[in-house]
């Protein structure tokens, strides 16, 4: 299991177990997928400790938490996409995670800055 996919799935698991934190192993795909749910609103935070990163999560009376996340590539299916073919997501709702040429971001800033990459993972 990679360390994207354990992260993702460890998010998920204390997300439903109503948990308000975890610890994931470090790796600098983890760290640029936290920032962006850091910025959008998902997580209350995160840092560094020792070879792991501890991540604060918010449960969904305080506001926006996360209620789903689901990985779409896989590590023996990619799923990789144009900027021309870049998927939209129900009434704009939840985020869509790329990995890009020009780092991790979301489908509308790879929009914006006319890249395509692999699809990540979708939050909700």
């Amino acid at each position: 299991m990679t360390n994207l996919s354990q992260a993702l799935c460890s998010i998920q698991n204390a997300q439903q177990a109503h948990r308000r934190s975890l610890s994931v192993p470090f790796s600098k795909l983890v760290w640029s997928l936290l920032k962006i749910l850091l910025v959008h609103g998902y997580i209350k935070g995160f840092f560094r400790q020792k070879g792991s990163i501890n991540i604060f999560l918010k449960q969904n009376e305080e506001g926006k938490g996360l209620r789903k996340i689901q990985q779409i590539s896989r590590s023996k299916q990619r799923v990789y996409v144009s900027c021309k073919k870049l998927p939209t997501l129900e009434n704009g709702l939840g985020l869509l995670i790329l990995s890009t040429p020009k780092g991790v971001c979301t489908s509308q800033q790879a929009q914006k800055n006319r890249v395509g990459g692999e699809i990540l993972c979708q939050v909700f």
